[in-house]
């Protein structure tokens, strides 16, 4: 479960290790994608994740059992809100990538 948040002023994530695969069980998100970034602070390797700053290339709303995959390397905003919709349960499989 996860309470939304507003895309503007919100960072991308990435990750180094694992892929996301992430599907909306009930409510819908904004989800962004950016090509590039700024760092924002050191990535955290135990967590594997880290965040940039940028402009968002593409973005869209998934939910009503969609689901969005983002490789190791592509940054990516998940949690905004979409219209009418401020909460999603979603599950969220990190998948290992060698």
């Amino acid at each position: 479960d996860a309470d939304l948040r507003d895309a503007d002023g919100a960072a991308f994530e990435y990750h180094r290790r694992y892929a996301d695969l992430q599907i909306d069980l009930t409510g819908s998100e904004h989800l962004g994608w950016a090509s590039e970034g700024t760092e924002q602070g050191e990535f955290d390797e135990a967590a594997d994740c880290g965040f940039k700053s940028g402009a968002e290339h593409v973005g869209g709303v998934l939910g009503g059992g969609r689901f969005a995959i983002f490789f190791p390397g592509e940054l990516h905003k998940p949690s905004c809100k979409s219209e009418g919709c401020n909460h999603v349960r979603k599950a969220v499989v990190k998948i290992l990538m060698k």
